[in-house]
């Protein structure tokens, strides 16, 4: 992907005319960009054990341009992460405001980087109905392994075995920035959105 990258901004960067650019090859892969923002808050930021993680997602995301050189721009993003977790016999809710920043302009590699805020955890007795679903996927046993990594019961999908990644929530936003990359259309920070990468 990287190479991949590199050798499309070469090419753009060898035609003639700025105005002669197509930028159509470049996308968003937004389902991607939120998966790895719970991912990186609830097996990074909070290192939980991805068992104890009954669900994670995002909520409210956005993302705008940053630094544009030909067709590639740095990509900021926002959304509210939360996740909810076993510990010992209680469930615990994290929810934070999850700033995230993708290095594209001007560099031979991708970088990202996050920025989390105002981080609340909620521990409390699950309820009836919560408790009843986590007991029943208990009684199903583990999950099978196999060689594409851990599965874990889904308390949401009737006990089902699943990767952490596929219990995770995320907003279809594909469409809203399919011509994000291209120069000559703005997506600008939301007014109401204060980012701690443009202060």
């Amino acid at each position: 992907m990287k190479i991949l990258l590199l050798s499309l901004f070469l090419t753009i960067l060898s035609n003639s005319s700025f105005a002669e650019l197509n930028c159509s090859q470049f996308g968003r892969a937004t389902t991607s960009d939120q998966k790895s923002m719970s991912n990186a808050i609830a097996l990074g930021f909070l290192s939980l054990d991805e068992s104890k993680v009954l669900s994670a997602g995002t909520t409210d995301y956005t993302s705008w341009k940053g630094k544009q050189v030909s067709c590639l721009a740095d990509v900021i993003h926002y959304a509210k992460v939360e996740i909810l977790e076993k510990r010992n016999n209680q469930v615990c809710t994290t929810t934070l405001d999850l700033h995230t920043k993708d290095y594209f302009a001007g560099r031979q590699t991708f970088e990202r980087e996050y920025k989390p805020r105002n981080v609340e955890t909620i521990c409390e007795a699950p309820s009836a109905d919560i408790a009843q679903k986590m007991l029943l996927c208990e009684m199903k046993g583990p999950c099978p392994r196999t060689r594409d990594g851990i599965q874990n019961r889904d308390i949401f999908n009737d006990c089902e075995c699943s990767y952490f990644e596929e219990r995770i929530s995320f907003v279809d936003t594909a469409d809203i920035y399919a011509d994000f990359f291209n120069p000559e259309v703005s997506f600008d920070k939301p007014e109401e959105l204060s980012s701690p990468f443009e202060q």
